[in-house]
């Protein structure tokens, strides 16, 4: 379950550019990261560490977001 605190609009343009399965890769860390806080939902701040770790770049995402 996503968290009412995730901003959807933020999420389609970190991820713009990658793949199918880059996306699903994001989907399941961020999952993952609610699962080892022993949360029953997905935060905005679990999808952005996801999209750091898939990308394997984090300066990558704070570019992303001042273009």
């Amino acid at each position: 379950t996503l968290s009412p605190d995730v901003n959807l609009a933020e999420i389609i343009l970190l991820t713009e550019g990658m793949t199918g399965a880059q996306i699903q890769a994001v989907c399941m860390e961020a999952g993952m990261f609610a699962v080892r806080k022993s949360a029953f939902e997905v935060t905005n701040q679990d999808l952005l560490d996801a999209i750091s770790k898939v990308s394997g770049d984090g300066h990558e995402i704070e570019e992303r977001m001042f273009r």
